[in-house]
């Protein structure tokens, strides 16, 4: 059944969706020679090609255990452990929804490269998880590498990543703990200001607002600039929040480009922030620059609400100012990050599984496995 079925698919009686039920139900009622060996064999490349991701694996690893070293399970485990680097280090993953490219990542985890490959298909892993929200899980994937398997100027700008997660998910307590635990003295300037960045925010919202400051105290530059205010608005310091805000966006008010929703966000602050602090000169001075420029009714009654004189007593003041004192900077500060320290690594072409069948090289053997152990379950070795 098997020979006859490849041989219609060769000369083009059937489909390959055809092929694909045939083979399917021989593997179901075949059992035990090198006939469902071929069946699993085949069907592996079938759903390789058809981006049934989990199925190629699943048949492949059947293959294994029916018989290791037969031609055709080395064969399906050499173009498994290549479409898996594929879909964790290469395009073929933006494919899968990051829930099921966890899934499969840790189903089929004996596929994980040994080492530094290894050690990057997490991370990009990680930052997929992070584009879902799911921080928890991302946190663990880097954590772990942290803990188990990096060293030196590795392992701190892992923990620079780690330590962005941990604040996305309101838990700088152990953002604080990921950047102690990973210092060292010869860090490059980029590598070492972005860490002081993050550390600063995180003694920010657990209350160390002056230590915030003090750590930030020699960097220079927009997010470092815009980090202060936060840290002074956080610290209810109105006027040095407002100063830090106006000297962020310079000479912006020069363009006559209306403010995006952001930029709107920030100005009404900085204006609550003058008008908190009575600062009369600064307040006039700001609604002077920024008055033509705020489009929209709601945001120019707004506006203008805030930087009217003597107008913090007012009920519709006090309103502006819950709306301005409720804005997340956290987002503004995320987001200045991601600008300012962008992931370097770059996606290397790599050879096509389906096609070459192919492992690309691997480095040498690490010690400890790549990946934490899954909660509630015995983790498996590279090597099972």
């Amino acid at each position: 059944m098997l020979l006859e079925t490849l041989l219609k698919q060769k000369r083009g009686e059937i489909g390959r969706d055809d092929v694909l039920k045939e083979l399917e139900l021989l593997s179901m009622l075949w059992r035990g020679d090198n006939i469902e060996l071929k069946t699993l064999y085949v069907l592996s490349k079938i759903y390789a090609e058809t981006a049934r991701y989990a199925d190629a694996f699943a048949v492949t690893r059947a293959a294994t255990r029916l018989q290791p070293n037969a031609p055709e399970s080395r064969q399906a485990q050499d173009a498994a452990s290549a479409l898996f680097v594929q879909l964790y280090l290469g395009p073929k993953g933006d494919e899968m929804a990051p829930i099921d490219a966890l899934g499969t990542f840790y189903e089929y985890r004996e596929l994980t490269p040994i080492g530094r490959r290894g050690d990057e298909m997490i991370r990009r892993l990680a930052d997929r998880l992070v584009g879902v929200d799911l921080l928890d899980q991302a946190a663990d994937l880097l954590q772990y590498q942290v803990d188990k398997r990096l060293e030196g100027a590795a392992r701190a700008q892992v923990a620079a990543r780690l330590a962005m997660v941990y604040l996305m998910n309101r838990k700088p307590d152990r953002a604080i703990g990921a950047l102690r635990s990973t210092r060292i003295a010869d860090l490059s300037g980029e590598l070492r200001q972005q860490r002081l960045l993050l550390e600063a925010r995180a003694q920010s919202d657990v209350g160390r607002h002056d230590l915030a400051l003090d750590i930030i105290s020699n960097i220079t530059g927009r997010e470092a600039i815009r980090l202060r205010s936060d840290i002074y608005w956080a610290s209810r310091h109105w006027r040095e929040a407002s100063e830090q805000i106006e000297l962020y966006y310079g000479d912006r008010w020069r363009d006559f480009t209306p403010l995006n929703p952001s930029e709107k966000a920030d100005v009404i602050r900085a204006v609550v922030g003058y008008a908190l602090a009575e600062d009369a000169i600064g307040l006039s001075r700001f609604r002077e620059k920024y008055a033509p420029l705020m489009s929209g009714d709601a945001d120019k009654l707004a506006f203008d609400a805030a930087s009217k004189p003597v107008a913090t007593s007012s009920a519709e003041f006090a309103q502006i100012a819950r709306m301005a004192a409720s804005v997340d900077t956290l987002d503004g500060f995320i987001r200045e990050m991601k600008t300012r320290f962008p992931d370097a690594t770059a996606r290397a072409p790599l050879p096509d599984p389906v096609s070459t069948g192919s492992v690309p090289d691997m480095p040498k053997a690490a010690p400890v496995s790549a990946l934490p152990a899954i909660k509630g379950e015995r983790r498996a070795s590279a090597g099972q």
